[in-house]
């Protein structure tokens, strides 16, 4: 068996570490997202899928500025116009074709980029208002606990992408507002996710909000998963009862009070208080 000399060691090097690296199936070809931009409807999905994509790449800098064109006469002018091109390309097949024209003579990526938020990104508060309309009315209803705490988590999700946390931009903040706003949205979270449920969870529902600190979101669906398993649940000795009584012959009965007296009196010894 060979062995690896002792000098020899293996180092994985990422090429996408070169933001201007392109692999040779990023083609003027590739298209970013399976569903292209028709209208500002479906834009905040669109815009997500976008820059995982881009940031799959490391190509995100060329539409948010943070990777600027360098001068003419620097030696990675030639490389950035290569990227910034392919990156306008890719955006451009990603949407409809009449939006897709409107787009073709603009010059770098993050204008093309800048030009879709100003159109479509207008149209957030008309959703967020259908979200937030959403999350106050839900209610589990007939649906199992499952299915209503996906349909929560997916409206949590996507206003939390609507509606961003203030983020503090000095750079001399230490009291931890950030981890503090977060710890509220996790408590408003946990209480709609309790207020909608169906009042046979109202037992486990009091329980936890007694609970000191109050548990997450997932920590608190699992609890109430757990009951309802456990209320689906029917004692299988009571259902035997009622067959071996209903399958009895109607002539074989039991003088249950006289048994039960007999027996209350053969073992009355055995359960004196001591």
């Amino acid at each position: 068996m060979e062995t690896a000399p002792a000098n020899y060691h293996f180092q994985f090097q990422d090429q996408y570490e070169n933001q201007y690296f392109l692999h040779s199936s990023d083609h003027a070809g590739l298209i970013l997202v399976s569903d292209r931009l028709q209208s500002g409807g479906d834009f905040h999905s669109w815009r997500r899928s976008v820059r995982m994509a881009l940031n799959v790449r490391n190509k995100l800098g060329f539409i948010d500025g943070t990777v600027p064109k360098p001068p003419d006469n620097h030696r990675d002018a030639g490389s950035w116009s290569r990227s910034n091109d392919m990156v306008a390309t890719w955006l451009m097949n990603s949407v409809s074709k009449k939006i897709g024209q409107s787009l073709l003579f603009m010059n770098t990526s993050e204008s093309i980029w800048k030009n879709l938020l100003a159109r479509f990104k207008q149209d957030d508060a008309p959703r967020v208002f259908e979200i937030e309309q959403r999350l106050s009315s839900i209610h589990q209803g007939s649906m199992d606990v499952g299915t209503y705490y996906t349909e929560l988590v997916t409206l949590w999700e996507e206003h939390k992408n609507y509606v961003e946390l203030p983020v503090c931009s000095c750079g001399k903040c230490e009291c931890n507002a950030v981890s503090l706003w977060e710890c509220l949205q996790q408590r408003n979270s946990v209480t709609k996710f309790l207020m909608g449920l169906n009042e046979s969870f109202e037992s486990s529902r009091r329980h936890i909000l007694m609970l000191k600190p109050i548990p997450s979101t997932e920590n608190v669906f699992n609890m109430i998963a757990q009951d309802e398993r456990q209320k689906s649940i029917k004692p299988s000795s009571k259902i035997d009862n009622v067959a071996f009584q209903t399958s009895a012959p109607s002539d074989y009965s039991y003088d249950t009070q006289s048994e039960n007296t007999t027996f209350a009196a053969q073992h009355h010894n055995n359960f004196k208080a001591k």
